[in-house]
């Protein structure tokens, strides 16, 4: 992407949560942003499937992705081996400090808002 404008509309997202009514909740949000291409993964086998598959411009995954406390180190994996920025929801502060010097993953911190999402995508997207 580098120093182009972005084009939100182009901008390919997967959002990996395993809670439906979050992910609905962060589609809502995406599409009022004026993101149009959103794909769900409801796990992480889910997930890493549809990154294969479709090799999105953005993963937004849940840290507790399938219940589990192994998000950040699949987020972390992704973002290195598949080279897609992501973006990790996380309410553990352990987490944040955990992750916090990862290379290509933003963490956005629960409970989280339209501003949150939009300024770490723009941050995301921009160092693209």
């Amino acid at each position: 992407m580098g120093n182009r404008a972005h084009n939100f509309a182009d901008t390919h997202i997967l959002v990996a949560e395993c809670e439906r009514i979050i992910a609905l909740d962060l589609r809502g949000m995406l599409n009022r942003m004026g993101y149009a291409t959103i794909e769900h993964a409801y796990s992480s086998e889910e997930a890493l499937i549809k990154i294969r598959n479709q090799k999105p411009d953005v993963l937004i995954m849940d840290e507790l992705i399938d219940g589990h406390s192994h998000g950040g180190e699949l987020g972390k994996s992704i973002a290195r081996n598949f080279k897609i920025p992501v973006m990790l929801l996380t309410a553990s502060l352990d987490e944040s400090r955990h992750h916090a010097r990862m290379r290509n993953v933003r963490l956005v911190h629960k409970p989280f808002g339209e501003k949150e999402i939009l300024a770490s995508l723009k941050s995301i997207l921009k160092n693209k």
